[in-house]
């Protein structure tokens, strides 16, 4: 029994021990103000000198207001993002006049297929002729506007994969 109670104590002791795995590293490193001393006349409304001294070096939280709902809604604004001029540039061909674009490769079986079309330049704008999915080995006819029909096959395509670009061995004949 004896033994059981010197163990409570030690316990008791050692739990509050600075150090003892109770309390952080920054509660253990910050002072502990000194109890202010009672005075006579000092009605409990009024602040000592210690207490005033003690909420002067306590540090503050934040000098910025917290945002309110409204300006956290507001995504974007203020906000500088970089514009990777790498990604999805368009991948033309120009011929007669005419754009040959490889939008995507596709993840097709046995191999992947390219998504491919026929596009006409107007200022800043491609206005789509014709668009087909080629697997390598395949081709397509077209018949441009003008009359003239045009064959698009695909040799080679690349879907790809871990961050390399897609890419697509295409040509173009004119027929006749």
């Amino acid at each position: 029994m004896k033994l059981l109670v010197l163990l409570m104590v030690l316990g008791l002791i050692f739990a509050g021990c600075t150090g003892s795995g109770s309390t952080t590293a920054e509660e253990e490193a910050q002072e502990v103000p000194a109890a202010p001393a009672e005075t006579g006349g000092a009605e409990s409304g009024e602040e000592t000198a210690q207490e005033e001294q003690a909420e002067e070096e306590a540090p503050a939280v934040s000098d910025e207001p917290e945002p309110d709902e409204e300006e956290m809604v507001h995504w974007g604004v203020g906000v500088e993002e970089e514009v990777d001029e790498t990604h999805r540039k368009l991948q033309a061909v120009e011929f007669d006049g005419y754009l040959l674009i490889v939008d995507d490769v596709t993840d097709d079986k046995p191999y992947p297929c390219a998504a491919v079309r026929v596009g006409e330049q107007t200022d800043t704008y491609v206005h789509t002729l014709f668009q087909d999915k080629l697997c390598p080995g395949e081709s397509t006819y077209w018949t441009s506007p003008e009359g003239d029909e045009y064959r698009i096959k695909v040799f080679e395509t690349a879907a790809g994969y871990a961050g390399y670009a897609y890419w697509a061995d295409v040509a173009v004949y004119k027929q006749g």
